[in-house]
């Protein structure tokens, strides 16, 4: 899949699809995090429960978007990712969508970091990142534990896919399915 010649219509798959709940394209920021996270506990008013899943997983992963994304604005003197967000309800579960352009160097760490966290059971997670917590202060901004919590939150693998561009960065697409019967 090349990106660069995908329209935002097919990111985003028919506009009329009744399975798609929400889709952003653009700046990802804090407000617009919170509107978005807002929106999750409109459309899933009836299953408390599973909106804070979708949420916990949506801040996180709507904030590596701000903080890590290869595609940048500046806003107010602050760095702001440039990104796509989106929530598709289905039968059986509902699928959480993003992408954003990443360096090759951060496509490689990621993929692999993805890859490790896919190969390890709930319990090896769960003591990963407590073990990573405890480690905390040896890391600059964070304890590395977003991709093992998203995991953990929604039960299920984590869908990457790297779509390359140029050879300055890729696109880093990642899918999170929430079943509705957990």
């Amino acid at each position: 899949m090349d990106i660069e010649n995908y329209d935002a219509r097919e990111i985003s798959g028919d506009f009329n699809n009744p399975n798609i709940l929400f889709f952003y394209k653009g700046v990802i920021n804090n407000n617009l995090i919170s509107v978005l996270a807002d929106q999750v506990e409109v459309k899933l008013y009836d299953s408390y429960k599973l909106s804070q899943k979708i949420n916990r997983a949506l801040i996180e992963l709507a904030q590596n978007i701000v903080f890590y994304s290869y595609e940048r604005v500046v806003i107010r003197n602050n760095k702001k990712g440039i990104g796509y967000i989106k929530l598709e309800e289905f039968d059986a579960y509902y699928l959480l969508t993003t992408i954003n352009r990443v360096n090759e160097e951060s496509a490689v760490r990621i993929q692999q970091e993805i890859n490790y966290i896919n190969s390890r059971t709930l319990e090896e997670l769960k003591s990963l990142r407590a073990k990573r917590r405890s480690e905390s202060g040896k890391f600059e901004n964070h304890c590395n534990i977003g991709l093992i919590q998203v995991y953990l939150t929604s039960e299920n693998k984590l869908d990457i896919q790297i779509l390359k561009t140029d050879n300055k960065s890729q696109y880093y697409l990642m899918r999170i399915k929430f079943n509705k019967d957990f």
